[in-house]
């Protein structure tokens, strides 16, 4: 179910609510002061990724060689 962000106007409170796609525009109440006067707000997606086949990406990195340029005053 999608998660939507929503701000109070009255109390300037930003908050999250799970909603399904058919309720997206639904009066929702504020948590904290009961009221309905809210705005739903823009949200960055959720994206999700593959896993690669490796089953620590990180040791993976961990483990290459590191260069730096020449002069680098930490070599």
């Amino acid at each position: 179910m999608p998660v939507y962000d929503f701000e109070c106007i009255d109390c300037e409170i930003m908050f999250e609510e799970k909603l399904s796609i058919t309720e997206s525009d639904k009066t929702v109440s504020c948590p904290f002061c009961q009221n309905q006067n809210t705005k739903k707000r823009l949200s960055v997606p959720m994206v999700f990724k593959k896993q690669s086949s490796s089953p620590n990406p990180g040791a993976r990195l961990a483990s290459t060689p590191r260069s730096h340029r020449s002069g680098c005053p930490c070599c």
